[in-house]
């Protein structure tokens, strides 16, 4: 198992990681990941945030209605918790059943990456860039059996939000790495009536200048005519409730789980919850992209 520690050692905006190697890639961690327990996702998701002591931090993914709780999503805020998926660092835990008791099985939070000046890893509160972290279901509180990929922020050539991650897909044998993005869907858009983002699977010759270098990103457009895999499509913005339905994530067929595999599954459902939180930090736009990355130089010039 891939070795990663996620501890981290300041109290500034700048957070150093005590770890001095680099966090193992997706690819070269991923083999080692045990088999993923399944989970039964069902075909939709609907997110609702409990305006109560527990749901000031934790928000549950549920089936037909509110009362029906399949997963907790707890929020870590910085300097707020230690969870060993995320270490001091904001961002989001999935715990493998309703209530936060429950183990997580996955988790995605603000970036960890070099500083010039300093041989230690750190994270960037705020930068445009996630983390996005599988935990190993058979011992899920020891931090040095995860397994990291990063999803990283850009603008499609027409102007709108994409978040491109990459993860195993299939079952085994025969399990290989493949690219996805969530690309950015304006309101009034058939099936996102409030605006939101569809799962989109990249091209061969766009994974393979990925896979290349997965700093450099082939150009896309969101009106390019490609499968959708899956939705996330906000909900109504003021409801004055004490559950308060916040997104709904969909698998836009109901087989497309089953032939992607467990890991591909979870990856979707963790990093759709993700845009949730870039949304609330205003990260989830072109111009919220643009500021993060603006301030991401001007913290890693400190």
């Amino acid at each position: 198992m891939a070795t990663t520690s996620y501890s981290v050692i300041n109290s500034g905006a700048i957070e150093h990681h005590t770890n001095k190697k680099q966090p193992p890639s997706y690819q070269d961690s991923a083999a080692a990941l045990e088999p993923m327990t399944p989970l039964g996702f069902p075909q939709t998701l609907k997110a609702y945030n409990h305006l109560n002591l527990e749901g000031i931090n934790t928000f549950f993914l549920c089936h037909e209605s509110k009362e029906n709780r399949l997963y907790a999503v707890t929020t870590q805020h910085t300097h707020r918790g230690k969870a060993a998926a995320l270490g001091a660092r904001p961002g989001i835990l999935l715990h493998s059943g309703p209530t936060k008791i429950h183990s997580v099985i996955a988790a995605a939070g603000d970036e960890l990456l070099p500083h010039k000046l300093i041989s230690e890893y750190e994270y960037i509160t705020g930068g445009p860039h996630s983390d996005i972290i599988l935990v190993d279901h058979t011992n899920p509180k020891d931090s040095k059996n995860m397994t990291t990929d990063v999803m990283r922020a850009r603008v499609t050539e027409d102007g709108y939000a994409a978040f491109t991650f990459h993860v195993k897909v299939g079952n085994n044998p025969g399990m290989h790495i493949e690219q996805f993005s969530w690309i950015e869907v304006p309101k009034r858009t058939a099936g996102f009536k409030r605006g939101g983002f569809k799962l989109v699977r990249h091209s061969l010759e766009e994974q393979l200048t990925l896979m290349s270098n997965h700093y450099v990103f082939p150009p896309i457009s969101s009106t390019k005519n490609e499968e959708i895999l899956a939705r996330f499509v906000y909900s109504k913005r003021h409801q004055w409730r004490l559950a308060r339905k916040v997104f709904t994530f969909e698998f836009t067929n109901e087989a497309t789980p089953c032939a992607f595999g467990e890991q591909w599954k979870i990856i979707a459902v963790i990093t759709a919850t993700r845009l949730y939180q870039l949304k609330f930090t205003g990260r989830a736009t072109r111009g919220g992209i643009e500021s993060a990355q603006a301030f991401r130089r001007l913290q890693l010039c400190v």
